[in-house]
Parts: C-alpha cells; sequence; structure tokens
C-alpha cells in the first residue's frame, strides 16, 4: 500500500497525518490539486477487500452506510476480538468484550446474525469476567482432571464436573499433570498451581 505523499500534488507527512493527505486545488482551475485516479482507489480499496478476504468474507455488492450495512465492521469481528457494539451483527463463535459497571465481560455469540443484547442468554454465552480486583470469574462449565497418583493422601485420576472450589494450591510431589479444558499444566517437583 502506498503513503499518500507518494502520488503527485499531495500534502506531505504531518504528525497528524503521517502517511501525507490528499489536497485540493488552491482555488478553482489550479490543477494544483491530487488528481484522483483508478491507481490511488485501487490501492485504498484493496487494503479494504483484503481484510473481508482475512475474514473468509465476500463483497455483497452493497454500499457500506455505517448504521445497518457494514460489511468491513462485520469482517473485522471475525478477525479479532473487538468491543460489542449494538450496531453490529456478530457470527456464530465470535468473541466480543464490553464493560459493564467496572466489570470486563468476554461473551461469544451462540447463534449466526446475531445482533441482539448481551443480556440474550440465548444469543450469547457469558465466558468470563474481571473485575477491579483483578479476579476472573468463569462463567463456563469444564472439566477439571487431576492426575494425582502421585500424591500420598490421593491415588488415580479425579473428574471433576461443574465447580470446585480448592482451598489451598494444587501441589505436585512429583512431575504431574493438571488439565483445565484444554490447557494442560505440567507441574513439577514441589511446584503449586
Amino acid at each position: 500500500m502506498k503513503n499518500l505523499f507518494d502520488y503527485e500534488k499531495t500534502q506531505s507527512a504531518t504528525v497528524d497525518l503521517p502517511f501525507g493527505a490528499f489536497k485540493n486545488e488552491s482555488a478553482p482551475g489550479q490543477q494544483d490539486g491530487t488528481a484522483i485516479l483508478a491507481e490511488h482507489i485501487q490501492d485504498l480499496a484493496y487494503s479494504l477487500y483484503q481484510v473481508l478476504q482475512l475474514a473468509g468474507i465476500n463483497p455483497n455488492g452493497e454500499l457500506e452506510d455505517g448504521n445497518v450495512k457494514t460489511q468491513f465492521i462485520q469482517a473485522l469481528t471475525n478477525i479479532g476480538i473487538l468491543r460489542y457494539s449494538d450496531r453490529s451483527v456478530y457470527n456464530k463463535s465470535i468473541f466480543v468484550w464490553n464493560i459493564i459497571g467496572d466489570m470486563f465481560t468476554l461473551f461469544r455469540s451462540k447463534v449466526n446474525d446475531n445482533n441482539n443484547d448481551l443480556s440474550d442468554e440465548d444469543s450469547w454465552l457469558k465466558i468470563l469476567e474481571i473485575g477491579n480486583d483483578n479476579k476472573i470469574n468463569f462463567n463456563v462449565e469444564t472439566n477439571v482432571k487431576f492426575d494425582e497418583s502421585e500424591l500420598v493422601h490421593k491415588t488415580g485420576t479425579e473428574t471433576i464436573t461443574g465447580t470446585k472450589t480448592f482451598s489451598q494450591p494444587i501441589v505436585s510431589t512429583a512431575n504431574g499433570i493438571v488439565t483445565t479444558g484444554n490447557i494442560v499444566t505440567k507441574l513439577a517437583n514441589k511446584e503449586s498451581t
């Protein structure tokens, strides 16, 4: 992608416009402004199309209007985790975040074409919350498995479904493995979670 100042009759880079800027004629008929050529438009437009490609979306042939026709914004939501907007439509399994009060909350869309409010539990799954105390509250069920075969008080594998609170850290007396969901933690001797 070209810098704008690479084109003829443009403004040089500034602090506010670090890639330069197109400029208008100084007066009608002076022809000292930037000529808008196909090359300029193609360079800019293809950058937008590349975002659509990255998101797996093909141009739909409609003009963007910033209200309901927001295919470019939809593409961005497919690429990364963005702040929730009630003006966007989200696909199934897309993650969004929001600040509610002093709580950071992460959600996952449960349905396609989702423009429902985050309070709609049929459309959104609340994954976790992080408050000002930096404690993470998980809001999903997990299967937590502990291989305690090397511990003195218990042997074998225990599967915990739902919620379980441990009053003490899990400490490994030998090389052990703790699996939480898809996260596997290997603990060395005397290491704790």
